[in-house]
């Protein structure tokens, strides 16, 4: 291995990449080690970052958090920009992504039984007017996006629901005579309040 003896000049190091260092600069940094090895006899350069900031004060040992802090506050406006830009598109990917999966884990199936897709929820959402089959009501309304109801039994894919619908086809285990027997339920108590 090629020795690193004569790149730097006076007053130079290789954790400044050779960018002389100014009398003020080196005072810090003078400062800084005096400070470290009077805690640490043993320890090495690791502790401080290129600007002679102790990282170990500052919590992350990869990270000194002082200089993180004046270059956050140089460009604040540039970074908050590329987090919200972020965090906006990890959002929409994310709820792609629960939905395929979820999707894809319950089985639900084309009636050509191919997955189901976003694809195919988007072209029955255009074929429902974006209303729930059952009910009538328009996703606009709801605080949900719509379900993609499916056959338990099959796994075919039957409708897009509101979230009320779909939980009460589930609740009554999509079981015809219990829903009858729902529809009989309404039916006789409203007689009673005539």
């Amino acid at each position: 291995m090629p020795s690193r003896q004569g790149q730097f000049q006076k007053g130079q190091a290789a954790w400044n990449k050779g960018i002389p260092m100014s009398e003020e600069q080196r005072a810090v940094l003078s400062e800084a080690r005096k400070a470290y090895y009077k805690r640490n006899p043993t320890g090495g350069w690791s502790k401080f970052c290129k600007n002679g900031h102790e990282k170990a004060l500052y919590g992350d040992p990869h990270r000194c958090r002082k200089c993180w802090e004046i270059y956050y506050a140089a460009n604040k406006d540039r970074l908050s920009r590329i987090a919200k830009e972020r965090w906006a598109k990890g959002r929409a990917e994310g709820r792609l992504d629960s939905r395929r999966t979820a999707w894809r884990l319950k089985g639900i199936l084309n009636p050509d039984g191919s997955p189901f897709t976003i694809q195919d929820y988007n072209r029955a959402f255009q074929i429902q007017g974006g209303m729930c089959k059952i009910c009538g009501a328009h996703q606009s309304s709801q605080s949900r996006a719509l379900c993609a109801d499916h056959d338990h039994a099959t796994g075919f894919f039957r409708g897009i629901l509101c979230h009320h619908c779909n939980s009460a086809l589930g609740h009554a285990k999509e079981s015809k005579e219990v829903l009858l027997n729902i529809i009989k339920y309404i039916d006789g108590n409203e007689a009673h309040h005539e």
